[in-house]
């Protein structure tokens, strides 16, 4: 993940943000292979730390297993995430539930003790090689990873990614961005550059609405305008898929100057946003996501929010798949991994 990462390998080292609430954590899927597939000793033990049985048989409905890895992976993060702030050692006593739009957040317990992470929430995100959780102790939270072309087509034999599938996503002056990315290729619809350039507002734009709540509820996601800028603290000598950069978005037209947006490269040519935003625009029609939020962006000074939104968002530390496991279930993962396990239907 280059110089910007740090890589943890077991439980018993510290998790990287867990003090802040600004966790941002990527596991490698792709170089996870677990022995015997979905049905060895290694997934099996992973699988059964997820206590929801509905979560458990929505990681099996998947078909091919690279999926059910990436389903089980961000499961794992999300309990890991909320168990390490809590201080837990166990998955047990965490009640994780969904908004009707399927954002997952941490009901119970709540942080009540820690004021600095009052409104303590994440967000989760899968696609290519990572998988990808970032969590914030006061904003709302989004997240979205957004995988290269080759990657996206090499999913289970898709045929490669034609942008003008997407022609209602983009707004006219993010096509323009797209357009001069792809100047000069033969096919600028199917272009290299174009795509990486349409890849970073997709990204983006999942992380907006992710963070929302309403997903595929807000359309089209070319009412979201997004314009970038390199981060304060990113190098100007270094090549623009090595920098960070900071993005602000306008909606229907109209600046939403609650709302920040960071953004930067993360392994072989894939792109991650992380979302900052403000509790008044959260989707929630059942309303227990909300009923979270102990100090609401209301309750903020502009000058106090604006303080939040400019806080450095962290790069993604890179995980192993160990360091998920809670501290109570270490020791056995250990035991299922160093032994031999066969497969129990052989």
């Amino acid at each position: 993940m280059g110089d910007s990462s740090s890589s943890s390998s077991s439980s018993s080292a510290p998790l990287p943000g867990v003090a802040s609430g600004r966790v941002r954590w990527a596991v490698n899927s792709s170089t996870w292979q677990p022995a015997h597939g979905a049905g060895g000793a290694e997934f099996r033990f992973l699988l059964a730390l997820v206590p929801e049985t509905e979560e458990r048989a929505a990681v099996e409905r998947f078909v091919f297993f690279e999926d059910q890895k990436r389903a089980l992976l961000s499961r794992l993060l999300c309990r890991r995430a909320c168990a390490a702030v809590l201080g837990l050692r166990s998955f047990q006593a965490l009640e994780i539930c969904r908004t009707k739009g399927r954002k997952p957040f941490l009901k119970s317990p709540r942080p009540l003790l820690l004021p600095d992470l009052a409104n303590f929430n994440f967000n989760v995100s899968h696609e290519g090689d990572w998988v990808v959780l970032a969590s914030e102790p006061l904003c709302v939270c989004g997240v979205d990873v957004a995988a290269p072309a080759a990657a996206r087509s090499a999913s289970h034999g898709a045929s490669p990614v034609d942008l003008r599938d997407f022609e209602e996503q983009l707004a006219e002056e993010e096509w323009e961005q797209v357009r001069l990315a792809a100047a000069g290729e033969a096919d600028s619809a199917l272009s290299t550059g174009g795509y990486g350039t349409f890849q970073r507002f997709w990204s983006a734009k999942e992380a907006f609405v992710k963070a929302r709540g309403d997903g595929l509820g807000f359309e089209p996601l070319s009412r979201a305008s997004f314009r970038f800028q390199p981060s304060d603290g990113s190098d100007p000598l270094a090549s623009p898929k090595a920098r960070s950069y900071v993005a602000s978005v306008r909606v229907d037209g109209n600046p939403a100057v609650r709302w920040r947006f960071f953004q930067h490269q993360l392994g072989e040519g894939h792109w991650v946003t992380v979302s900052r935003g403000p509790s008044s625009d959260v989707v929630d029609h059942i309303g227990e996501f909300a009923n979270t939020f102990v100090r609401p962006t209301s309750s903020f000074s502009p000058e106090e929010w604006e303080g939040e939104l400019a806080c450095e968002s962290p790069h993604f530390d890179e995980l192993s798949v160990a360091s998920l496991v809670p501290e109570d279930a270490i020791s056995d993962f250990l035991l299922v991994t160093t032994c031999h396990a066969v497969d129990p239907e052989s």
